[in-house]
């Protein structure tokens, strides 16, 4: 070996310990005259909330003002007293607060407040159509009407904006997006950003305007990213295994950002001393699911094993012994083939609920829910809330739950798959009243 070759580790080695050195300088710096000018140059990707005005003036008297900009997001006309001159108890979130497909009257909220016999005013600021990053403006306006007690029951629509990210950045959204968050605690990347006129940002869309891709795997995925979903590109109702893996790793991004922004939404509210309920929310667990993703079986195997299963009346092929397949056996040889898909594990929870294996059918389906590609509430959303309600010492309503004591009749208490009729508002109201109360009204403390 030369001497030059030999002497080549370390020029490398001295060569990037001096630009490392200059780089911490350069932050060091930029640290210091951000301090002088009260400058911060930090970014934090999570995507910054679309402003709009939350409460309108109406004759001495306070209202939610119509939506503007958002045609598919609509609110409740509620007039309210600028003062209150009885507890208020603010509720926010989607649709399901909203009381999608009730009257006003119907909705959760105001089946709350005569449950508590009028004794509070309750505001219903569900935002129908929303989520939780577009739903800050309306938290930070909540804050400024004197309010008892907040409830925060979101996560309905977590999985309904449209890309993030186009390019590689597409491909490998959540590795994108963690890269991002790490190098925006640095002074020196925000720097950069800010010269080169961009904010750092991920941007949430529900309704941009349709692109174009020369490749059909992000074809696919822009597809299954529309609000509505564009399912004509599926219509087997599967996705092959390199969109699915892109699907997944979004679903995973955007439960990662509602995870901050619900961190963020609950320090706004106990910051201020306001006492704050949180709730999960209920689903029809029988629902089957929208897409369901091809991940390390046979692709071709699959589908057969999909269609089979979805048409039991066919043919079924046959064992060795001659005999026709039953659907358990069949099922059992797909979920050999690919224990991922999610109609395999809907398709199980079917038969277990037949059985009336009740609480191993729930877990089927929920298993089936959190592997949609195309969700709305998922098991996963209700875990992080638990999961913060925990950690923040705020308190909360397992509003799921809901969804086990009514598996066998979903209709008993929704509309539809997430929204609850009239019956199912009454039934979210009596599950929350006792412990709004236990809020307004603490107990005193033993000495």
């Amino acid at each position: 070996m030369s001497t030059q070759a030999a002497r080549l580790p370390g020029k490398l080695a001295f060569g990037l310990l001096t630009t490392l050195v200059l780089l911490g300088l350069l932050e060091g710096a930029l640290w210091a005259v951000g301090t002088i000018i009260h400058r911060d140059w930090r970014v934090d990707p999570l995507p910054v909330p679309r402003d709009y005005r939350v409460l309108c003036p109406a004759n001495g008297l306070v209202k939610l003002c119509p939506e503007e900009h958002f045609h598919y997001q609509r609110v409740r006309p509620e007039i309210f007293f600028p003062h209150p001159d009885r507890p208020r108890i603010v509720v926010i979130g989607e649709s399901f607060v909203f009381g999608y497909g009730l009257p006003m009257e119907q909705a959760w909220p105001a089946r709350l407040e005569y449950l508590l016999d009028d004794r509070v005013e309750v505001i219903n600021m569900g935002r129908c159509g929303s989520y939780s990053s577009a739903l800050v403006p309306t938290l930070e306006a909540a804050l400024t009407v004197e309010p008892s007690l907040i409830v925060l029951s979101i996560g309905n629509n977590e999985h309904t904006m449209t890309s993030f990210y186009t390019g590689w950045a597409g491909r490998h959204p959540l590795a994108f997006y963690s890269i991002s968050r790490q190098l925006g605690r640095l002074q020196l990347f925000g720097f950069l950003l800010d010269a080169l006129g961009q904010d750092g940002h991920v941007t949430e869309s529900q309704s941009s305007a349709p692109l174009v891709f020369d490749n059909p795997t992000d074809q696919a995925v822009y597809a299954a990213r529309r609000r509505p979903p564009d399912l004509s590109l599926f219509p087997d109702a599967l996705a092959g295994p390199q969109v699915t893996a892109i699907l997944e790793d979004e679903q995973r991004l955007k439960e990662h950002i509602f995870k901050g922004r619900m961190e963020s939404m609950i320090s706004q509210v106990q910051d201020q001393g306001i006492p704050l309920l949180v709730t999960t929310l209920p689903a029809d667990l029988t629902r089957p699911p929208t897409l369901s993703g091809i991940h390390d079986g046979d692709p071709e195997r699959v589908r057969a094993f999909h269609q089979k299963l979805l048409n039991p009346r066919n043919d079924q092929g046959s064992r060795n012994d001659g005999e026709r397949q039953t659907p358990e056996e069949l099922l059992a040889m797909a979920m050999e083939e690919d224990d991922q898909v999610a109609s395999f594990h809907y398709f199980h929870g079917m038969m277990l609920l037949g059985r009336g294996q009740d609480p191993a059918a729930a877990q089927a389906f929920r298993r089936s829910m959190d592997l949609d590609m195309i969700p709305d509430a998922t098991p996963t959303i209700n875990g992080i809330i638990r999961e913060l309600a925990s950690a923040t010492g705020c308190a909360l309503v397992d509003l799921d739950t809901l969804s086990d004591t009514v598996l066998r009749d979903g209709d008993s208490i929704f509309l539809d798959g997430i929204h609850v009729n009239r019956h199912g508002a009454d039934v979210v109201a009596a599950q929350l009243a006792p412990v709004v109360e236990s809020l307004l009204n603490p107990a005193p403390r033993v000495p």
